[in-house]
């Protein structure tokens, strides 16, 4: 069995090789703001599942594999479509009647939070790409691999499908209320506003206790979120020149930078993996 096992697993990494080239190949024509899944969930995909149990080696099966070019953006929107309804589905309920209820994840009020220590909000759909969601925290023994096929492909690639057991992401009440606030103070609906709508308004926060006339530190409106969320600011402040600023009582210069990265919906750096 053992024996078998090593043979197996020997024929899945040629095979994945081969899988992870034609997505790196398909990646690299792909607008980098989209959410683009880990090749793990790529081979969870029933269609690529089916091409890891053909039998013949990845030269014998050249045809088949092929044809996953062709396949990769349904697969593509089908993992992101199933994930999204995975977070509407931690979601609060809300009354009344919503033509489309994946239109909620659009809203600038949506955020979640990481169950792994991450202490930052995450809006959608950067929350599809969060590192955590695919982190393996511990990877499966021989024994295992021998008895659980999908344990040797995560083991093989070193990650887990994302959120595999729901329980990397939970709904963030006191962001979404942050956020709320945001949205309301700028003279918008929080309860049809986008996060979109939201950075084509390109608002800039900053803290009136750290800027002085010759420097301002600012930031963007969901990077104001995620200060206040974690450092529960308290009070609010809209200068005459248009930029909004937010109040972060006894926060240090230290504390508040100017921004290098715009933290809009897909733009950590951390949550961005090297597929170089």
């Amino acid at each position: 069995m053992k024996r078998l096992t090593r043979l197996w697993l020997a024929g899945l990494s040629d095979r994945l090789a081969v899988i992870g080239d034609l997505y790196e190949l398909y990646l690299s024509h792909c607008p980098i703001e989209q959410p683009r899944p880990n090749l793990v969930d790529i081979c969870t995909s029933d269609y690529v599942r089916q091409l890891m149990v053909l039998p013949g080696d990845p030269t014998d099966i050249s045809w088949a594999l092929s044809g996953l070019y062709g396949e990769l953006p349904g697969i593509v929107e089908t993992w992101r479509l199933a994930c999204s309804r995975r977070l509407l589905e931690l979601m609060p309920p809300r009354n009344g009647m919503i033509y489309n209820p994946l239109y909620r994840l659009e809203l600038a009020t949506t955020f979640f939070t990481c169950t792994m220590g991450c202490p930052e909000p995450l809006g959608f759909p950067r929350v599809l790409v969060h590192k955590c969601t695919n982190y393996m925290v511990q990877v499966p023994t021989f024994e295992l691999l021998s008895t659980d096929r999908s344990q040797a492909l995560s083991a093989t690639l070193g990650e887990e499908p994302w959120n595999l057991r729901d329980d990397r992401i939970v709904f963030s009440p006191k962001a979404s209320l942050v956020a709320h606030k945001i949205v309301e103070i700028v003279g918008l609906d929080p309860y049809c506003t986008t996060a979109k709508r939201m950075d084509e308004l390109d608002l800039w926060f900053g803290c009136p206790l750290c800027s002085t006339d010759e420097m301002k530190c600012l930031m963007s409106w969901d990077a104001a979120v995620s200060l206040h969320f974690y450092l529960r600011a308290g009070s609010w402040l809209c200068l005459n020149s248009g930029v909004l600023f937010c109040v972060f009582p006894g926060l240090s210069c230290s504390q508040v930078s100017p921004r290098e990265h715009h933290l809009s919906a897909m733009a950590h750096p951390s949550d961005v993996s090297d597929r170089s």
